[in-house]
């Protein structure tokens, strides 16, 4: 059966042979360098000329580009008393030969610059509540020192949902609460906690210290709408006071819910990350503290830029640990 292959150049500048009647990938691929010792030599004029600029000998250059011409079936290069000139054939795949040179050095040439976080895409998957409170300042900083590297982000609304996407491959970094159960890397950030804004009128009602949540079982709440990770929190919060918040009003953004509570909608447990600057007044903790960690974590190894970006998070712990703790 005569087989005939065909040098291909992907789009992404790798480089593979296929048969030309079958997509299985050949055992043995061309070798880029015995491509680059045979064009190197044609450009040359000879292997006398081409081996000081390889810093190979003649022999050992004359050895590779045989090798070369047995793996694709016939002769590259007519040997001359003066030199070498292509062959027909030597003709019709020297382009395709410095396509994939040239392919080859495009992708040490993009790796170098992936690896440096000088170009690329950081994906994260994340809380849409997270983008907003804690995470915010940690995207300035990375934009600030790795401006060319874009961010991506991708927005779950449970930690299960989050937890279930990483580890199928969505996202190159998950940042939310720490999963319960993880294989792959993870790196602590620290803890966010609940923090009750109340308006002036109930905090006058519940003036000092912590305040039991059951105590606000009666009255009307700023709560979150479903796909935002924290209903699944706060309403956990006051099932266990012993009730069911009664919404006043339904909100997707702690920082909405936060101004909202102190316009006088009702109260809101927002995470303390979320809380606007300016409404400290109107913030006051619960009796019971609600807190989570906060995690960076991967499916599997960190990729270089992942790392990159779970060191720079680092710097921007959440709280420590609760005291209930």
């Amino acid at each position: 059966m005569h087989i005939t292959w065909r040098l291909a150049i992907r789009k992404c500048g790798l480089y593979d042979c296929f048969i030309s009647t079958s997509n299985v990938l050949p055992s043995n691929p061309l070798n880029l360098r015995q491509l680059h010792y045979w064009l190197t030599v044609v450009d040359s004029g000879s292997f006398s000329a081409a081996a000081p600029r390889l810093a190979v000998t003649q022999s050992n250059l004359s050895q590779q580009v045989a090798a070369l011409e047995r793996r694709v079936g016939g002769r590259l290069l007519d040997r001359l008393p003066k030199g070498v000139q292509l062959t027909a054939l030597g003709r019709e795949v020297a382009p395709d030969a410095r396509a994939a040179l040239a392919a080859a050095q495009r992708i040490e040439r993009t790796a170098g610059q992936v690896l440096r976080l000088e170009i690329g895409i950081l994906e994260i998957a994340t809380f849409p509540a997270m983008i907003a409170g804690g995470l915010l300042g940690i995207l300035e900083d990375w934009h600030e020192h790795y401006p060319e590297v874009a961010i991506q982000l991708r927005e779950f609304g449970s930690r299960r949902a989050l937890a279930e996407a990483v580890a199928s491959g969505i996202g190159d970094v998950g940042i939310g609460a720490r999963p319960h159960t993880w294989t792959g890397s993870i790196v602590s950030l620290g803890w966010e906690t609940l923090t009750l804004v109340l308006p002036l009128s109930l905090q006058r009602e519940h003036a000092g210290g912590p305040i039991p949540l059951r105590e606000l079982a009666g009255e009307r709440w700023v709560t979150y709408s479903a796909e935002n990770g924290l209903a699944e929190i706060a309403a956990g919060a006051c099932n266990d006071a012993g009730f069911s918040p009664v919404p006043a009003v339904e909100v997707a953004t702690g920082y909405a819910a936060a101004k909202l509570a102190a316009s006088g909608m009702g109260p809101a447990l927002v995470p303390t990350h979320e809380v606007p600057a300016g409404l400290e007044d109107y913030c006051r903790p619960i009796q019971h503290q609600v807190s989570w960690e906060v995690a960076a974590f991967t499916r599997a190894g960190w990729s270089a830029m992942g790392r990159q970006f779970a060191d720079v998070a680092v710097r921007h712990r959440w709280a420590g640990v609760p005291n209930h703790l």
